[in-house]
């Protein structure tokens, strides 16, 4: 897509993990997306969860922090993968909250969670796929990684309030077109879009499938909300000293 003829009739989807992360993660990408990729509109947003076992030693955002200060060192977190977002969650959370935890990489979510469950790690930053196990008291959510409380969980902290300020880690999935894309295909998008999100009934469509959907932003506001969220997981990246092949 990001060589694709700026025609008005490309468009593609674009997530954390592909736009805001991999530039920064990888040491050789074949494509830039700030140069390559004009931002249209935001499609849906989805909350990461940050979970333990029942049985831990800490159940809240609080107790978790307070116990990773008292053993140093001692704290595991899992991920399904390295450099996911999963993973660049949990980072940020140990670097915000001053907690000294390991990560535990896995190849895909499932692996991880049975080892949670399992408790050869203590704690873990999901995504809405462990909705069923929360459910069936295999494993306790702690909060959320939106700003603010989830609508999907509207009864669970998000981790800022939880005990962390200023913190937030989102997936989301938006709309991008190749740079040079007339700016009237662009708009014309972006009403089609913003006309669907505000149809009736279809927010509880998304919602009964983990999704957010939030207020529309017009390209240039989801533009520079990609600005930000590169911005963000690229100085975290570079702390990190993080490089993937």
């Amino acid at each position: 897509m990001a060589r694709a003829k700026p025609d008005g009739y490309q468009f593609v989807m674009g997530s954390p993990g592909n736009i805001s992360i991999a530039p920064s993660a990888y040491k050789s990408l074949n494509y830039n997306p700030s140069r390559d990729l004009m931002p249209v509109a935001m499609g849906v947003q989805i909350p990461l969860l940050l979970v333990t076992r029942p049985d831990a030693p800490f159940q809240t955002v609080s107790e978790l922090v307070r116990y990773g200060k008292e053993h140093p060192g001692k704290l595991t977190y899992a991920s399904g993968g390295t450099g996911t977002s999963q993973h660049l969650a949990g980072a940020m959370f140990a670097q915000m909250s001053a907690v000294d935890a390991q990560h535990v990489p896995y190849k895909g979510s499932t692996p991880a969670l049975t080892d949670l469950m399992g408790g050869r790690v203590d704690f873990a930053f999901l995504d809405t796929s462990a909705v069923s196990n929360i459910k069936a008291g295999k494993i306790r959510l702690m909060a959320v990684t939106s700003a603010k409380r989830s609508a999907l969980f509207p009864e669970t902290p998000s981790v800022a309030e939880a005990g962390v300020p200023g913190y937030e880690a989102l997936n989301w999935y938006g709309f991008f077109a190749p740079a040079g894309t007339p700016p009237e295909s662009v708009n014309w998008l972006y009403g089609q879009l913003k006309a669907a999100q505000e149809a009736p009934g279809l927010a509880e469509k998304f919602k009964a499938q983990m999704m957010e959907m939030p207020p529309p932003m017009d390209p240039a506001a989801f533009a520079r909300f990609v600005a930000a969220d590169t911005a963000k997981w690229s100085q975290l990246i570079k702390s990190m000293g993080l490089k993937l092949d």
